[in-house]
């Protein structure tokens, strides 16, 4: 069986407060190079520019790497 992440131990003692700067990071499902491919890749982008247009994100910067972004 394969070891649980011990992700959720990183929030313990945090909280959410408006105006703060998060960073935030996500990897694709087994680390696979999902955005190798440079059309997913763009996709990725379009959709981090969306929602800064439509106001659900106020990004100061982003990277999209081949198994993840930030």
């Amino acid at each position: 069986m394969p070891e649980l992440s011990a992700s959720h131990r990183l929030r313990i003692g945090r909280y959410a407060e408006q105006n703060r700067i998060y960073l935030l990071t996500a990897n694709t499902l087994g680390r696979e190079p999902v955005f190798k491919d440079y059309t997913l890749g763009r996709m990725v982008v379009h959709q981090f520019k969306q929602a800064q247009n439509e106001g659900f994100a106020d990004s100061l910067a982003w990277a999209v790497m081949p198994d993840h972004f930030h």
